[in-house]
């Protein structure tokens, strides 16, 4: 792609010198034979280069090959080059010396990834997410020997493939690979996320795919710890496994499990473990730490409520103090997570033409955040809340009072 010529960048940048100085420190640990990683994203026109906290997927270690003995001299003139080009603002000259740099260096059999991460950085500095993701994808995958480059270019490689692909398409690219691994509470709240924030059609029918095979193999899953819980409760024991087990089930995706079945389960359980269903003041300490366990484990499913209700059974015990503070943060993400949630249906619904439709998704943006503060009126994003719904209460008395002008009727 053709870049614009960029101002003369600041020397005082704290970011273009330590990439460059990272960089320019480990010219000196080349290494030969630094295969790609194949896995390619299809790039998506439409897709969002905003940033994202999502982790892209890595590719998979491979064995650093010994490095050769001609070091990469940080004097090279073609280098010295490329870093009086880059410091003058002429980005397109500095990537085009230190590509012939890197060329001539692996034309000798010579590969240098601090060169590479150095040609990734000033990639990015010039909005070309492609050819910064082919660098630092031979960084990452060969850097075993050089852990340091290696942490940098993991970082640089998310912002690479999320300016090449869009956030969204490597966010779905994750659940696959979370799929794949088997860390399906992962993938599906990967997925949760995407389907709140996306507004890409594409994106969202194979996202919804991946969700029904996520959601068909979680079932199959379901109903085979529910018989393992079963037969260890109808046996002799030992009862204390039933408990990890009925965690596993419920970090599951809703509507994959039997719940009548597993409520009754853990009744079940409670009972023969002496744990009481309204509090934890009977059991013993191990019971007690499996309760906390089956809580922290819900916390990361994300489901919170869920968890809440596992840590308000350590009231009364010798672990309330640590359920108390575990809970006030489980609470304060539930309440945040469900702000932003109500600010993309509020978004949406202001988006509708027709009056009344509006007034009905408003009202039921209005809802959510007044149950928020109804159920969660101790957390630390009341406040903005409250302001939320105050203008949402706003939003629907002017569109009552338009809709009143027109007779009730809707255009």
């Amino acid at each position: 792609m053709r870049v614009q010529r960029r101002a003369r960048p600041d020397p005082s940048n704290l970011a273009t010198r330590s990439a460059r100085g990272i960089a320019l420190a480990l010219l000196c640990l080349p290494l030969a034979g630094c295969p790609l990683h194949n896995g390619r994203l299809a790039p998506l026109a439409t897709s969002s280069p905003a940033p994202s906290s999502v982790d892209c997927p890595e590719p998979a270690p491979v064995a650093a090959p010994a490095p050769l003995p001609s070091p990469v001299a940080p004097s090279d003139p073609t280098l010295a080059r490329a870093v009086a080009l880059h410091d003058e603002g002429n980005l397109p000259g500095a990537l085009a010396e230190g590509g012939e740099l890197l060329a001539s260096l692996q034309s000798q059999g010579v590969e240098s990834l601090s060169l590479r991460y150095l040609l990734a950085t000033w990639a990015l500095e010039a909005g070309d997410g492609l050819a910064a993701e082919a660098q630092l994808d031979a960084v990452v995958a060969g850097a075993a020997s050089a852990e340091v480059l290696a942490e940098q270019a993991r970082v640089q490689l998310r912002r690479a493939r999320e300016l090449a692909y869009g956030v969204d398409v490597v966010a779905l690219d994750e659940a696959r690979e979370l799929l794949s691994a088997g860390d399906w509470a992962a993938a599906d709240s990967k997925l949760k996320l995407l389907f709140l924030r996306s507004e890409d059609a594409k994106v969202l029918r194979q996202a919804e795919v991946l969700r029904d095979e996520l959601h068909a193999k979680a079932a199959a899953l379901g109903v085979e710890l529910l018989g393992q819980v079963d037969a260890l409760l109808s046996g002799p024991g030992p009862y204390q496994e039933a408990g990890p087990l009925l965690a596993r089930i419920e970090v599951l995706p809703d509507g994959t499990w039997d719940s009548a079945r597993l409520t009754h389960l853990r009744e079940w359980y409670q009972r023969l473990m002496g744990i009481s269903a309204d509090g934890g003041s009977g059991a013993s300490p191990e019971q007690l730490e499996m309760l906390l366990a089956e809580a922290r484990a819900l916390v990361a499913a994300m489901d919170y409520r869920a968890a809440l209700s596992r840590f308000d059974q350590l009231e009364g015990t010798s672990l309330q103090a640590t359920g108390r503070q575990e809970a006030a943060r489980a609470r304060d993400t539930l309440v945040k997570e469900e702000r932003l949630r109500a600010g993309r249906m509020f978004v949406a619904a202001r988006k509708k033409k027709d009056l009344k439709a509006r007034m009905a998704a408003l009202v039921e943006v209005q809802e959510l955040l007044a149950s928020l503060i109804e159920d969660f009126s101790k957390s630390q994003h009341t406040k903005r809340v409250k302001d939320n719904l105050a203008s949402v209460a706003a939003q629907v008395k002017s569109l009552q009072e338009e809709i009143d002008a027109r007779g009730g009727s809707a255009p």
